[in-house]
């Protein structure tokens, strides 16, 4: 993975802080550069440790492959921390930069069975891998639209100019947002899982922004619904169930919340990362132009080697437990590193190497368990458009800044590179997907 070195002072702040439970000095894990923390969590032992997160929250972080699936799978830990015994609250009453609970409204990513259960059900088939197959051509005619249009300016900057509109454009037809509201959708995707503190300004404006548009989209669907009008958008069907009872208002905002939140990052940092690949290895992408059948094994190793999910969604012990001979208690906060279990050598051989053929294993860039990432198939779908289109605009393209100076985004549980600056030569041709 390239170096950054847009993070001033982040190597600083690895430095060990003494914790009160504990004669031990722990790790503290920075904040603030994605680089600064992928690099302190491949520093830890393993598979295992106690470490300090945003300063001063004592944290569990599991590495290894094999613990990670543990932790994903294991229903002794739990999403919604409001179900913990009393006097066991894991934040200490303070909130944090994506904890993913300061909007105030309810989704599955703090949600366990059954209500995690029935929320998941609301939309599980309209993310299916066959749902998703009838997307498939608009998200090829907007690769095309965009990266003639970046190709024929002679370049630009690839997340801002092509791979951010992408997947908006995409998530919103697919939520049954309108146009007028694509620019909330984009700041909402870029902030509410962000290194913004939730008392930011910023931060509740976007949020507030975010809630009046989910409802009232929502109240005008719902207010439809009496019209024989059988839409299968994300709004239609939140709508449909709030009206009949199987969601409550917050929830049904929860669901547009939670998709908006959890889904542009996590793609566009894989593509950010695939297409430095694509243009620094001009094999790479004559071995994708020359055989297009490869994009999809191509799209899993990527997906391996560059998950965007640094650390997993919070998760809280809801009984004393044993992970990997260590004794977790009631209320700790455990966390499994879906990147680093995703380079472990015991389930990886050559870990760091790309090989579409690879027989291992089950990635875990999209989690695993009940909490299985719900977008993960539309992802696919943008990921391998977009990477054979790239492929065939490759020989066109240099990037405009050396690749170990490229800057990782300002996040703690998502990483990944923030911007690709990159020319286009003249002869570049509009590729086609």
């Amino acid at each position: 993975m390239p170096k950054n070195h847009a993070c001033p002072g982040a190597q600083d702040r690895t430095t060990l802080l003494g914790d009160e439970s504990s004669a031990r000095p722990l790790p503290r894990i920075p904040h603030g550069c994605s680089h600064a923390i992928h690099s302190a969590l491949a520093a830890l032992p393993g598979p295992i440790d106690r470490v300090l997160l945003f300063d001063e929250l004592p944290v569990w972080i599991v590495t290894r492959y094999e613990e990670a699936k543990q932790v994903l799978g294991d229903d002794r830990l739990i999403k919604d921390w409001l179900r913990l015994p009393e006097g066991k609250p894991p934040f200490g009453g303070r909130r944090y930069p994506e904890d993913g609970y300061a909007p105030g409204v309810r989704h599955l990513f703090g949600l366990d069975a059954p209500d995690h259960t029935r929320l998941r059900r609301i939309t599980q088939h309209a993310f299916s891998a066959r749902a998703t197959a009838r997307w498939r051509p608009l998200i090829r005619a907007e690769t095309d639209r965009l990266l003639g249009a970046f190709a024929a300016q002679g370049g630009g900057e690839l997340v801002g100019d092509v791979f951010e509109p992408l997947s908006v454009r995409v998530l919103c037809a697919i939520l049954g947002v309108p146009d007028e509201y694509h620019e909330v959708v984009r700041e909402g995707g870029a902030t509410l899982f962000g290194p913004l503190n939730s008392s930011d300004p910023r931060y509740l404006r976007v949020v507030t922004d975010v809630r009046s548009m989910a409802m009232r989209l929502l109240r005008k669907a719902r207010n439809a619904l009496s019209d024989d009008r059988r839409g299968n958008d994300i709004v239609t069907l939140a709508a449909k169930a709030w009206h009949d009872g199987t969601l409550s208002a917050p929830e049904a905002v929860g669901i547009l919340f939670q998709f908006i939140a959890g889904n542009t990052l996590n793609t566009v940092s894989v593509l950010a990362h695939g297409a430095v690949r694509l243009i620094e290895e001009p094999g790479f992408a004559d071995t994708l132009r020359g055989d297009p059948d490869l994009t999809q094994p191509v799209t899993e190793e990527l997906l391996r080697l560059t998950s965007a999910t640094a650390l997993s969604t919070w998760r809280f012990a809801s009984c004393p437990m044993t992970i990997a001979g260590t004794r977790i208690d009631t209320g700790d906060v455990v966390l499994a590193a879906l990147d680093h279990a995703n380079h472990d050598p015991a389930a990886y051989p050559d870990p760091d190497r790309l090989l579409p053929g690879r027989s291992a294993p089950a990635h875990q860039a999209f989690g695993h368990g009940r909490h299985y990432c719900a977008g993960a198939e539309l992802a696919r779908a943008e990921i391998q458009i977009v990477l054979l289109a790239l492929a065939r605009l490759a020989p066109h393209m240099e990037l405009a800044v050396p690749a170990e100076q490229l800057p990782w985004s300002p996040l703690s549980f998502l990483q990944g590179i923030s911007a690709v600056p990159v020319t286009v030569e003249e002869s570049g041709t509009r590729p086609r997907s």
